[in-house]
């Protein structure tokens, strides 16, 4: 299995406010999130931001094996791993498991 680069800044606040890039990678890349699993993550991603204070979301865009979001944080008292997590686990709870393994962000 290949290594996964960490694109994380190495000593940045993620719970700053800001715009970040987000992508979520299935498992091993597997083509999940296709029919109503689709669906259960992008109502998910939708309702993030009436469910975490302080995040809004700009954009997203779901496909078979990873997702792309581009959220924005605004005094938000959570860290974006956290909201990340969050959603993560929402999805595999309403969906089933298998998603979700790797992260990464830029900003």
């Amino acid at each position: 299995m290949r290594a996964v680069k960490n694109v994380r800044l190495r000593d940045y606040d993620y719970s700053s406010n800001g715009f970040y890039f987000v992508t979520i990678c299935t498992d091993y890349r597997r083509p999940y999130l296709t029919g109503r699993n689709k669906q259960v993550v992008a109502l998910s991603i939708e309702r993030l931001p009436r469910k975490i204070d302080g995040v809004r979301l700009d954009y997203y865009s779901v496909m078979p094996s990873h997702v792309h979001l581009i959220l924005i944080l605004e005094e938000c008292q959570l860290k974006l791993s956290e909201v990340i997590r969050r959603l993560k686990a929402v999805t595999t709870r309403q969906a089933g498991s298998g998603y979700g393994s790797r992260t990464t962000t830029s900003m």
